[in-house]
């Protein structure tokens, strides 16, 4: 199992692609729930959909909302999800109290944390 944690810039982007995919085992299974540059979504689609690996768990995507044409929607060894991992009621006071502390960071002329 594949599960991207990382940033989408320069050194990440497409970093799955046919080569990184080329070396995987047909049991792999790629989860991304970072950012949807970092796959090269028609390398994926060609692994996935000639069983080179075994299937992927989508949150985030090249193009968001996902087009409906996007190739990977009627592959039935991929799981999509709308851009929601980490999402929950549990979250959200979590969440409201890192945006207030990064715009009084900001406010204050420092650097806000965390940034992607």
């Amino acid at each position: 199992m594949v599960s991207l944690h990382v940033p989408h810039d320069k050194s990440t982007d497409k970093i799955i692609n046919k080569k990184s995919l080329s070396l995987m085992k047909s049991s792999a299974i790629i989860i991304n729930t970072c950012r949807g540059g970092v796959i090269n979504e028609k390398d994926l689609y060609d692994h996935l959909f000639t069983e080179k690996i075994r299937g992927a768990g989508l949150d985030v995507f090249e193009e968001e909302p996902i087009n409906k044409e996007n190739p990977l929607i009627n592959l039935k060894n991929v799981v999509l999800a709308p851009h929601f991992a980490g999402k929950s009621i549990e979250s959200y006071p979590r969440r409201v109290n890192f945006a207030f502390e990064n715009m009084k960071r900001v406010w204050d002329g420092e650097k806000p944390l965390s940034l992607v």
